[in-house]
């Protein structure tokens, strides 16, 4: 500073502009000159960058308020499974919340067609149960999917899934019983649909009570197609789950927890696939088909025996 005030001052008293390079107080004009070239081209980089990335932005808003329109259609499904779609999503999520994935009794897939239409059961205990199940059964396969978890911010999850076959559904509601004619539709057209017939996630491991639901579409698709149709029990278990305490926290916190979390419960899955059920096979009161359907789905899990002598008519197992 001493300096630059008695250059100043000189140039000042004599009207000559004060010495540049190691001498003077001012940096040498070739060196501030390829400083400023180096600075610009950063600045360019910067800003090709950021125009880039906001173009991005507003193509994936757009493809989420399109999907969002679609999403309110009583008739919406969406077209056939992308493999390479359904690949890539499910992987990153396998890769990312689970681990290695081991798959037994698939055996029972040889008795499932690939012509054949297919509806598929499981218990829900885990978001990362589509990419688990997709990647135990080589089919192309059309979820269920609440319409609450594809409207989540903002539409983008519907972005996310596109290609990967969610069909959306009101869980409650008075187009929720409307809905299950497109899914009975969807059988009758030989397509594979899956399903939770809990209704809803359950990070705890605990199976709930099945809805009715699942009994309704197979007894529907079964009087277009002219047949029975089969239904196959899955049950999926993990190394180690969330716990309750995520689902207490509620929708949609509990998904962004178990998401940004999901390196810690990652501990590998199990998948058990029971032998098929035919529709025609199920008992005519619905009450006492959809507790044969829950029974051929935790019946699977091999702990069930043991649960079942030390907590002796409970209706929850993991």
């Amino acid at each position: 500073m001493r300096l630059l005030g008695t250059r100043m001052t000189a140039y000042y008293r004599t009207g000559k502009r004060p010495l540049r390079g190691k001498l003077g107080c001012l940096p040498a004009r070739g060196k501030a000159e390829k400083m400023s070239i180096a600075g610009w081209l950063i600045r360019g980089l910067v800003l090709a960058g950021g125009i880039s990335l906001a173009g991005q932005i507003i193509r994936i808003a757009k493809s989420a308020n399109e999907e969002l329109q679609k999403l309110d259609q009583l008739d919406y499904v969406p077209a056939e499974p992308d493999r390479e779609a359904v690949r890539r999503v499910y992987s990153r999520t396998i890769a990312w919340q689970v681990g290695k994935v081991e798959v037994k009794g698939i055996e029972n897939l040889d008795k499932c067609p690939q012509s054949e239409p297919l509806i598929i059961i499981s218990n829900h205990s885990s978001y990362a149960d589509p990419s688990v199940i997709t990647c135990a059964i080589d089919r192309r396969i059309y979820w269920m999917t609440a319409i609450g978890v594809l409207k989540f911010a903002g539409g983008l999850s519907a972005h996310y899934l596109k290609g990967c076959g969610a069909v959306p559904i009101e869980i409650a509601g008075e187009n929720a019983n409307k809905a299950l004619w497109r899914f009975s539709r969807l059988i009758a057209a030989g397509k594979t649909l899956a399903l939770f017939p809990e209704g809803w996630i359950h990070l705890d491991g605990v199976t709930r009570d099945f809805k009715k639901g699942v009994i309704l579409i197979a007894r529907k698709s079964a009087k277009l197609l002219g047949r029975p149709v089969r239904i196959l029990p899955i049950y999926v278990r993990y190394g180690k789950y969330p716990g309750s305490f995520v689902s207490n926290i509620g929708v949609p916190f509990d998904y962004l927890i178990t998401l940004i979390t999901g390196p810690l419960s990652r501990a590998g899955s199990t998948v058990y696939i029971g032998e098929p059920i035919f529709s025609d096979a199920l008992p005519s009161d619905s009450d006492a088909a959809i507790k044969l359907l829950h029974e051929k789905v935790i019946e699977l899990n091999p702990e069930y025996l043991e649960q079942c002598d030390s907590k002796p008519g409970r209706a929850e197992y993991r």
